[in-house]
């Protein structure tokens, strides 16, 4: 569909709000082949679909438009009961690349133990230094995975600020 232009847009934003589920993925697919801003707000819409398998679709359609305001909306989906849905989002966030850092960094505030692993995990992938500071507090998170995988984001960024602090948790056991 992605192949006739842009008079298929409405007619694919329709079919995304209705109809089965595997239309629904269908038309989030060919939408975010086509990186057309009228598809982008349905798309967000669609990240809270019923269907695991159409939020995974709207957000792996947000991370081919690569739009800087859509990271917002994608950062609540690293707490997906679904790991394809998951794995979609963060892959989206890590395509959209440096907007996303502002609210990843905020996702590590959350008190959802899931949700800060997860951001801290896509910080790591994106690399960005802006990410550094907020990491740095997660080495004194209570849960021992968001330590853990905070301290391997630091490490993948790589940059300087976080060599004392990550030195300071040699001992942690965890």
């Amino acid at each position: 569909l992605s192949g006739y232009g842009r008079r298929v847009i409405d007619p694919l934003i329709k079919r995304l709000t209705s109809g089965n589920a595997a239309a629904r993925c269908a038309a989030a697919e060919a939408l975010g082949r086509m990186r057309d801003d009228r598809g982008v707000a349905s798309l967000v819409a669609a990240l809270q679909d019923l269907d695991a398998g159409v939020r995974a679709a709207a957000a792996e359609g947000l991370g081919r438009t690569a739009k800087p305001h859509t990271a917002k909306a994608l950062v609540p989906l690293l707490n997906d009961s679904r790991e394809k849905v998951v794995a979609a989002a963060a892959e989206a966030l890590r395509l959209i690349d440096g907007p996303s850092v502002a609210p990843l960094v905020e996702g590590l505030k959350d008190s959802d133990v899931t949700l800060r692993t997860n951001c801290a995990r896509v910080l790591g992938r994106i690399g960005d230094s802006r990410a550094v500071p907020g990491l740095i507090k997660r080495l004194d998170d209570d849960n021992a995975t968001v330590r853990r995988v905070s301290a391997l984001a630091l490490g993948l960024i790589g940059d300087r600020r976080a060599f004392d602090p990550l030195l300071n948790t040699y001992n942690d056991p965890n």
